[in-house]
């Protein structure tokens, strides 16, 4: 009698998906987003608790991929900004500094130094519709 080498038999095992690496706690998030899309990864930060106990996010935008979606919120988490203010145009964020230079400061300014910043504002006109962003 012949003896045979014993063959392994086959597992019926399922296929893992390759898990991702979970991000830290209040970083920020990164999910996918269903259906057929050319930015299927949509990134939120600073999470913010509702009333009936989920969390809110704040969107940073939607991205082709997983990693240029990690890019972006590690480049969002080097310097923070507030995302509220990103629709703002160069003519609000100049009215916001005139007043805080100007009307809030505990240093008093001349009026030639007032005249100068409105005149230089003035002078690129061209710019006061535009938002910051760009």
């Amino acid at each position: 009698m012949k003896l045979q080498p014993k063959t392994s038999r086959k597992r019926n095992r399922r296929k893992h998906r390759h898990q991702e690496m979970k991000l830290p706690n209040g970083y920020g998030t990164i999910r996918v987003l269903s259906g057929n899309r050319r930015n299927l990864y949509w990134v939120g930060v600073n999470p913010k608790l509702s009333e009936k106990g989920n969390y809110i996010y704040d969107c940073l935008g939607t991205y082709p991929d997983r990693i240029t979606a990690m890019e972006a919120l590690m480049e969002y988490h080097k310097e923070p900004y507030n995302l509220q203010n990103r629709n703002i145009t160069f003519e609000e964020v100049y009215q916001a500094f005139f007043v805080d230079k100007y009307e809030h400061s505990k240093r008093s300014y001349s009026s030639s130094s007032r005249n100068s910043t409105t005149t230089a504002f003035n002078n690129v006109a061209a710019l006061h519709p535009k938002d910051s962003w760009i």
